[in-house]
């Protein structure tokens, strides 16, 4: 995580006064007072890979007290390369089931004598973290553009609302300049890896290769939290559209 850091140059930032359960963001006090899950961090937009998101993953347990499970497509922890990349991140099937299911497992502070834990072991459990743009977000990026592509699914804000869930919108400015894809004209490829449930492209980085472009990452958070509700009480979910979008105050494009 800190070579990511390093090689990018990221820089997060968090304002504390912008909602209650940041008070302890990011200070000495936050190990014994994490925020108080569940959480959901949403990581905008996709490019091909987002890289800032990934140092956050690492970074998270000293800013938040807490460690998230990354929901993703499965097939990346078998992709060589990649795999070795994502390890470290718990990836996490993309279905209701498994996400409402890692919102609902306790954050584990103590050990079984009640001791607290020491930083060294994982503090998983009521964080996630995803992209929402997903498919979209990689085959529509396009380089000297912070777009964020959004569909007409809702499944993922309605879980949010469901569980009371803390939303935090960020944005990672300069995630598109690190690669161009190579795909076809005809938008065969992105159909193809929709019905595949996978990305099928190729991309392009440093010197021709799939070595990422060496930009300088600044990642934005903006937060709301959502109220418990039954499914069938549940309104309002297109309004929360607007969250990435006011991260950083860019654009937010439905398809």
């Amino acid at each position: 995580g800190v070579i990511i850091a390093k090689y990018f140059t990221v820089t997060f930032l968090l304002d504390r006064s912008s909602h209650p359960d940041y008070a302890t963001a990011g200070t000495p006090t936050v190990e014994d007072n994490p925020m108080p899950a569940p959480v959901v961090a949403l990581a905008c937009p996709h490019g091909v890979i987002n890289f800032g998101a990934i140092v956050w993953v690492y970074f998270s347990r000293w800013v938040m007290g807490l460690e998230q499970y990354t929901a993703g497509v499965s097939i990346v922890s078998k992709v060589p390369g990649l795999r070795y990349l994502v390890a470290p991140i718990s990836v996490i099937p993309v279905d209701r089931n498994s996400l409402k299911r890692r919102l609902q497992e306790p954050v584990r502070l103590t050990d079984e004598k009640g001791q607290r834990l020491s930083a060294k072991v994982p503090r998983t459990g009521g964080m996630i973290g995803i992209v929402p743009d997903g498919i979209a977000g990689i085959f529509k990026s396009k380089s000297g553009e912070d777009v964020l592509f959004i569909g007409k699914k809702r499944g993922l804000m309605r879980i949010c609302l469901e569980e009371g869930a803390f939303i935090m919108a960020g944005w990672f400015a300069s995630t598109n300049e690190m690669f161009r894809i190579v795909t076809d004209p005809f938008g065969c490829l992105e159909w193809l890896s929709r019905r595949l449930k996978v990305s099928l492209f190729v991309p392009l980085g440093r010197w021709g290769t799939p070595v990422p472009h060496r930009v300088a990452v600044t990642g934005g958070e903006l937060a709301r939290r959502g109220l418990p509700r039954p499914l069938a009480e549940v309104r309002g979910v297109a309004a929360l559209r607007w969250l990435p979008r006011a991260a950083l105050g860019h654009s937010v494009i439905p398809y």
